[in-house]
């Protein structure tokens, strides 16, 4: 696991300015998101108390996307991968997940390596929640490829897996998801 880098001053921190990045639907695979954002050194697995995975978040291509859904219920838990990510790539993945037309971002503490960290998280907005929708299956191949990368728990990864999907109709689109995890088509 890679450690935060230490600056040694004020203006370092000024000129590379890095966030903790907390991913838990398609960006934990990192193949994913780094096709997406570049290189984004992982610093490590962690849990968001009080949350869970829901695969609700109505997408823009009309399938369902995860959401780290509140539940203030002390035995849920969100399990993710931190990423140590750039001001550039934030502002990038701001864009990608569409911030403010589907997911805003969310600024919380988790306790990574026996310490607290603030990360970010994107969290689906209300009005883009349908629970009637289902993820496509390249959608979940990222979340459960990361899942498994990161070795979460594996009664985590078998919930993960036990999420029903549907196949893109769009074939191109799905290729090109598939590409980045060398899957093969369907």
């Amino acid at each position: 696991m890679v450690s935060p880098r230490v600056y040694q001053s004020a203006r370092d921190i000024s000129m590379s300015k890095t966030f903790f990045y907390f991913a838990y639907g398609s960006n934990l695979c990192r193949p994913r998101l780094e096709a997406r954002i570049g290189p984004a050194p992982v610093v490590g697995a962690a849990a968001l108390d009080r949350h869970r995975l829901a695969f609700h978040k109505n997408g823009q291509d009309g399938s369902a996307k995860c959401d780290a859904f509140h539940t203030d219920d002390e035995n849920d838990s969100l399990w993710g991968a931190v990423y140590q990510v750039t001001l550039e790539q934030r502002k990038t993945l701001d864009v990608v997940e569409g911030v403010g037309n589907g997911y805003e971002v969310k600024t919380v503490d988790v306790v990574l390596q026996k310490r607290s960290i603030e990360i970010i998280l994107y969290i689906a907005q209300e009005h883009h929640i349908d629970s009637e929708l289902v993820p496509y299956d390249w959608y979940h191949a990222f979340v459960l490829h990361g899942a498994h990368s990161h070795k979460l728990p594996m009664n985590y990864v078998n919930a993960i897996r036990r999420v029903s999907v549907q196949p893109d109709g769009d074939r191109r689109r799905a290729a090109e998801n598939q590409q980045i995890l060398q899957i093969e088509p369907a």
